[in-house]
């Protein structure tokens, strides 16, 4: 294989698709001595992700404007690599990033496939060959070598954040560092919802681990703004005991800080959601709740993924919105199971 020197790869998307691309990055990292790797990806997550292992340069952009603003992002990206990369690395091919990657002019162009989903059904019944996310975006370049066995956890954590920036996040809440601190990220977005624990097996959850685990100091709340509405629900939903151990941070974190809270958990719990796979990415331990999406393409890095009973209609789930009116999938997942799992990880 060619000694590639400078290496750019481009990938737009919400935090857990860009976090499944990084043992690609530490892949690409380890095979090339004395190489710059440039990552092309949206404003809103540079920050957080300045502190992922394997970088050595992160471009902010957008692929979601007219074709002036395209030539926009094209000067940037020349200008990180000094004009011209020697391998560009296309993790979102469509016509906008073929445009950007055929200005650039690139000296090698991969382009990524996406393998198609195969349904929680399947996979009950064994018929799951799909690979997890980071081992199709790795595929993109590493074409010929069966990453099977590939160990990704000695590039862990994927993303190392500073001590003090840590403890800060502990400060701020009147929080002590050698506490045990549970992290529970309770929603997934306004996408495809029905990724979702419902909220009943939460509260039922919760109580468990009160009454069961009284070595939990705290049970953390995560999750965005779209998630403080559920986050209040839960909380006027509890007895008053419960409350006084619960600390609600949904909807008053950004992403770095909520990662700094994550990284100070001993365990995360939730759906399949960008928190859980950032939680994971951190080297936290980390439980995923799986329904309609497969666990074998999303489950945590760092932990294990729990699917749901079987369901017939799983046969064929690729909605973005749940058809049934009575039960989902994910919400078969038993709090005891959960609480089972605890002990796994």
């Amino acid at each position: 294989m060619q000694n590639f020197k400078n290496i750019c790869l481009l990938r737009q998307g919400a935090i857990g698709d860009i976090i499944h691309t990084l043992p690609l990055v530490n892949l690409l990292a380890h095979k090339f001595k004395n190489k710059k790797i440039t990552f092309a990806m949206g404003r809103e997550l540079a920050e957080l992700m300045s502190y992922a292992k394997g970088l050595d340069q992160i471009v902010p952009i957008s692929i979601n404007s007219n074709i002036f603003n395209l030539t926009k992002q094209v000067k940037l990206l020349k200008q990180a690599g000094n004009e011209q990369f020697d391998l560009f690395l296309n993790l979102q091919p469509n016509w906008k990033t073929k445009f950007i990657s055929y200005l650039i002019k690139p000296k090698q162009i991969y382009n990524y496939e996406k393998v198609p989903n195969i349904s929680p059904y399947e996979i009950s019944h064994g018929l799951d060959f799909k690979k997890h996310a980071w081992e199709n975006f790795a595929l993109t370049y590493f074409h010929e070598l069966d990453l099977s066995g590939e160990n990704i956890q000695k590039f862990f954590p994927l993303i190392e954040l500073p001590e003090e920036l840590k403890q800060n996040s502990l400060n701020s809440l009147g929080l002590k560092k050698k506490e045990k601190y549970l992290a529970l990220i309770l929603g997934v977005g306004h996408h495809r919802p029905h990724r979702a624990w419902p909220l009943d097996n939460w509260l039922d959850f919760i109580q468990l681990i009160l009454k069961k685990d009284p070595s939990v100091s705290q049970i953390i709340l995560i999750g965005g703004s779209e998630e403080e509405f559920l986050a209040y629900r839960l909380m006027q939903a509890l007895p008053s005991f419960a409350k006084n151990q619960i600390i609600n941070l949904c909807g008053k974190l950004n992403l770095l800080a909520s990662a700094a809270i994550l990284s100070n958990c001993f365990l995360a719990i939730g759906a399949d959601t960008g928190p859980t796979h950032l939680a994971s990415a951190l080297g936290v331990k980390t439980i995923g709740l799986f329904g309609p999406t497969s666990p074998t393409r999303h489950s945590p890095f760092w932990g294990i993924g729990l699917i749901a009973n079987d369901y017939e209609c799983l046969k064929s789930c690729s909605a973005k919105k749940c058809q049934k009116t009575l039960l989902n999938c994910i919400e078969s997942l038993k709090p005891e199971e959960v609480w089972l799992a605890m002990n796994e990880v």
